[in-house]
């Protein structure tokens, strides 16, 4: 299912003209050497990760993971949703490891991908 729901979105991005790429190869690095992948469901505006779930409810792991991609990516920001359930799930996850300053908070790409949503009716 979450292929078919990740497809629809990427239909939706297109539609309004949002960048992505999908499923995403990041290198996890331990003490500069690589350990292995992970891979994102989709990276949007090179600033937000949306993993995609068809779950009634989020359990510890998809948390865990969403984190996981997050401190791998360095990207400032992750959205974990799923689909299966009466109403569209979003949970927001910052990156605490990063410090963004007020005018990259105020002007970036990642913003821009949340005010998208939030207009859909998405994100409150």
């Amino acid at each position: 299912m979450e292929k078919f729901y990740e497809e629809a979105l990427c239909l939706e991005l297109e539609r309004k003209q949002l960048a992505f790429e999908r499923q995403v190869l990041v290198t996890l690095r331990y003490f500069g050497r690589s350990i292995g992948c992970h891979r994102l469901d989709l990276i949007v505006e090179e600033a937000v990760i949306v993993e995609l779930k068809a779950v009634k409810e989020f359990e510890n792991i998809h948390f865990a993971t969403t984190l996981s991609y997050l401190k791998a990516s360095a990207l400032p920001v992750a959205l974990l949703l799923t689909f299966n359930t009466a109403t569209l799930s979003i949970k927001r996850f910052a990156n605490s490891v990063l410090r963004l300053n007020a005018e990259t908070r105020k002007c970036g790409d990642a913003e821009r991908v949340i005010d998208f949503l939030r207009r859909e009716g998405q994100v409150e």
